[in-house]
C-alpha cells in the first residue's frame, strides 16, 4: 500500500470512529435527556401530589375552623330552674350545633345563657363525645363547669377532669345587657 492510500484508510476510520463516537455521545445524550425527563416527570407529580395535599390541609383548615359561635342551627333549650333543684334564676341554656361530623365523628356544641330578653353570653363549646357542660344556681350567682371524661371510661361521668369554671351575677349580668 503506498501512503495516500493508507491515509484514505486511516481517514476513513478516523470518520468511522467520529461518526461512532457522535452517534454514543448522541445516543448518551438522548438517553440522559430521557432520564432526566424521566425524574423530572417524577418531581412535578411528586409536585403536584403536594399540591392536592395542600389543598386537602387547607379545605380541612377552613372547614375545621368555622365560628364555634355559630347561632344557625338550634337544637335545643332547656331552664335552668327545671333542671337543678332550688334554681330561681330564671335562666335558659341555648344549645346550637357548631360543627356536624355526622357518621365521622362527634359534634360540637356551642351553648349561650340567657333569660330570653335582656342578655345572652356565649359560654362555650363542648365535643359531645367526650365533654360536658354542667351548671350550678345559688342565689343571685350561676356557676358553670366544662368537664371531660377524656382517658376515662366514656359514659362514666363520675370520673372527670374539670377543664374549667366561670361563675356569674346575674345582677352584672342584666346590667350589661349583653346579646352575644
Amino acid at each position: 500500500m503506498d501512503g495516500k492510500a493508507q491515509d484514505i484508510d486511516s481517514m476513513s476510520y478516523c470518520s468511522i470512529f467520529l461518526q461512532m463516537e457522535i452517534s454514543l455521545l448522541t445516543i448518551n445524550g438522548i438517553l440522559k435527556g430521557w432520564w432526566m425527563l424521566r425524574h423530572l416527570g417524577y418531581i412535578l407529580i411528586k409536585i403536584l401530589k403536594l399540591k392536592k395535599q395542600i389543598l386537602v390541609l387547607i379545605t380541612c383548615l377552613l372547614i375545621g375552623c368555622t365560628n364555634s359561635k355559630s347561632r344557625k342551627d338550634h337544637k335545643y333549650t332547656f331552664n335552668l330552674c327545671k333542671s337543678i333543684p332550688g334554681c330561681t334564676c330564671g335562666l335558659y341554656v341555648e344549645g346550637y350545633l357548631s360543627y356536624g361530623m355526622g357518621a365521622l365523628g362527634s359534634d360540637v356544641y356551642s351553648e349561650y345563657l340567657t333569660d330570653s330578653s335582656t342578655f345572652r353570653i356565649y359560654i362555650g363549646n363542648y365535643d359531645e363525645y367526650d365533654e360536658k357542660i354542667k351548671y350550678g344556681c345559688s342565689a343571685d350567682s350561676v356557676y358553670v363547669e366544662k368537664r371531660t371524661n377524656k382517658g376515662y371510661v366514656r359514659d362514666d361521668w363520675n370520673t372527670y377532669k374539670v377543664l374549667n369554671r366561670k361563675s356569674y351575677s346575674l345582677a352584672d349580668l342584666k346590667k350589661r345587657n349583653t346579646l352575644e
